[in-house]
């Protein structure tokens, strides 16, 4: 009898081992993931070998294996992992009184979305720039990563437009081509510097909107602007929309 009774408890302790197991599996999937991402922006692309990486982690080449079959993978898994930032930083606008103004919002979202691009600038100039040879792997997921930076650009222009933020008169799919652009020439070309400069960041995201801003913006939305030309004028109010959320 008693061994009948301790049965149904084993199926339970399997369970609870399959969960620690699965545990192990993601968090060691998890460091290989972080441990790519530090040698390609420290060291670059060519660094990011499997090997180079596990001995970087302290895990041996089988774990690697384990989780990844190339080196594609496992870049296409750090990729993931920054298109997963990318989306959490960009906030809807708040119309709500009180609220920072819509421009300064719209400067916060790109101070957040420029903080991860410069703080994994190598892979990000290298998203952003031509197809990389010899790489067809990568360079597919590279393909990826830009539809989804420009499908989150048209859903910030479709959403301003319904807010009445954003003028009519134009055609969405160009306007987004265009502000992509942008995008892709600061990040590619421009003296990017500290990562951590907080105040550097603000700067080059409150002149890529306030230009952008001209083009899109409704007559309300460009009004404000024109009124609080002075870059140090919205400083403030740009810090405190970054205050909502962090990536």
């Amino acid at each position: 009898m008693a061994r009948l009774a301790a049965s149904p408890s084993l199926p339970r302790a399997r369970d609870g081992r399959q969960v620690r197991a699965a545990e192990r599996r993601q968090a060691t999937r998890d460091l290989l993931v972080a441990t790519a991402r530090q040698v390609v922006r420290d060291q670059g692309l060519g660094a990011a070998t499997l090997e180079h990486i596990a001995e970087a982690a302290g895990v041996s080449r089988a774990t690697i294996y384990l989780h990844f079959a190339t080196k594609a993978d496992v870049l296409g898994a750090v990729l993931d992992d920054l298109v997963a930032r990318l989306e959490v930083s960009v906030l809807g606008v708040d119309l709500q009184d009180g609220a920072a103004p819509p421009e300064d919002q719209l400067a916060a979202n790109l101070v957040r979305v420029l903080h991860v691009l410069f703080e994994n600038q190598r892979l990000s100039q290298l998203l952003f720039a031509p197809p990389v040879q010899n790489e067809p792997a990568l360079t597919a997921r590279a393909a990826q990563f830009l539809a989804t930076v420009r499908r989150m650009l048209r859903e910030a222009l479709t959403d301003g437009r319904s807010a009445g933020l954003v003028r009519d008169a134009f055609d969405v799919d160009v306007a987004t081509s265009a502000l992509f652009g942008a995008v892709r020439e600061v990040v590619c070309a421009a003296e990017l510097g500290d990562h951590d400069d907080l105040d550097r960041r603000i700067a080059i995201a409150w002149t890529v909107v306030s230009v952008c801003l001209c083009g899109v913006a409704s007559d309300d939305l460009r009004a404000a602007v024109r009124e609080t030309e002075a870059f140090f004028v919205h400083q403030e109010q740009i810090a405190a929309a970054l205050d909502r959320s962090a990536p």
